[in-house]
């Protein structure tokens, strides 16, 4: 116990994150997309982003009739 009355622990796994769980990024090939609301475009051009460093691919975020689409293209 620290002096502030934090425990600290050791070996406790992180959860994953639910936008691992909202978007296909790892299952997308070169070429796809997906269609999804306008009202979350912020989100998933963050989240293309930092997905597309950490699995060395690149993906493009547009709007569209309907809404928003991503795109892997490389």
């Amino acid at each position: 116990m620290s002096s502030n009355g934090v425990k600290i622990e050791k070996g406790v796994p992180i959860p994953k994150s639910k936008a691992d769980l909202k978007w296909p990024w790892d299952k997308l090939k070169v070429g796809e997309s997906f269609l999804f609301p306008i009202e979350l475009l912020a989100s998933a051009r963050s989240q293309a982003y930092s997905y597309g460093k950490k699995l060395g691919r690149h993906f493009t975020t547009r709007t569209v009739d309907g809404g928003a689409r991503v795109w892997r293209d490389k």
